[in-house]
């Protein structure tokens, strides 16, 4: 982040906090809900398939060309 993007070393340290500080907590809520989901397909099998797809969505636009020019910046 700090050699690629040039952001501020300690606003690339608390990006990376808040996203471990999210992690910390969303697993336990996620963890809580798949464990009480009651459904004809079981309890966890829907959000393998959902989380799946996105994963795939999520691939595909990893690899989009993206320009990083922007008309308004030069």
């Amino acid at each position: 982040m700090t050699n690629i993007l040039h952001i501020h070393p300690a606003w690339a340290g608390a990006v990376v906090m808040i996203s471990k500080g999210w992690d910390a907590v969303s697993d336990p809520m996620m963890g809580i809900l798949s464990d009480n989901t009651r459904g004809r397909f079981g309890r966890r099998k829907p959000y393998l398939v959902l989380g799946g797809a996105l994963l795939m969505v999520s691939m595909a636009l990893l690899w989009l060309p993206v320009r990083f020019e922007a008309h308004w910046a030069r």
